[in-house]
């Protein structure tokens, strides 16, 4: 309640730019590849290491969602606080209300139809920045993306109200954002975003290792 209270125009952006994968998640690591001024080779296998983290990752995933069967917020709050009122993010051109009903509150993006832990787009964001740290050597993403002015989905025409710049200097700091973005999504808890960094890390780690061996021609056969 106290994300959705207090967005902003900066955490909304983020909180769609995330869920829009195809930018979010691809586009990431062009942008490592030209901040390291990578070869063909380069290239060909830091898309190999980041695409394997994301895919081996999202099998976990669906396999713990499915054992934890985890309620997402939009259930947990009406739940917990019947029809009293809530102080949050009233609805698309609302800003935040003082009065809304608990059990009338929605997040800023619709939930995903599946389980809330672990967050997928959490721990595939963790998965390729740990793949990218270990095949490049630092942490270094150096990415800026722009978005105009009133162009979100969620309020078009209103959000952000100026053209803003989304910069992430390092994978840190990306997978960092990627995290809290789905609590100001509204989509999942704190603890389940900051939780599932490490849980993406390790997909991240054995990518890393599978491709380097082969690559380094070490392949067991």
């Amino acid at each position: 309640m106290a994300a959705s209270a207090a967005l902003s125009d900066e955490q909304k952006v983020k909180a769609e730019f995330f869920e829009h994968s195809p930018v979010s998640l691809t586009w990431a690591p062009r942008a490592a590849a030209l901040a390291h001024d990578l070869d063909l080779d380069g290239w060909a296998h830091l898309f190999a290491t980041t695409a394997l983290a994301r895919f081996d990752n999202l099998i976990a995933v669906w396999h713990h969602k499915h054992a934890h069967d985890a309620v997402r917020p939009f259930s947990a709050v009406g739940h917990v606080h019947g029809e009293a009122p809530v102080t949050a993010w009233g609805g698309p051109g609302q800003g935040t209300v003082t009065d809304l009903p608990a059990g009338q509150w929605s997040g800023y993006l619709p939930p995903g139809s599946h389980p809330e832990f672990p967050s997928a787009f959490t721990a595939l964001c963790s998965a390729q920045a740990q793949a990218a740290r270990r095949f490049l050597g630092d942490d270094i993403l150096d990415w800026t993306h722009a978005i105009p002015a009133g162009t979100a989905q969620t309020e078009p025409g209103l959000v952000p109200a100026d053209d803003l710049k989304l910069t992430w200097e390092t994978w840190t700091a990306f997978e960092n954002d990627c995290a809290a973005s789905r609590v100001w999504a509204g989509v999942a808890f704190p603890a389940t975003a900051q939780d599932s960094i490490p849980f993406g890390a390790q997909f991240g780690d054995l990518a890393h290792e599978f491709i380097q061996r082969h690559i380094d021609g070490d392949t067991g056969h």
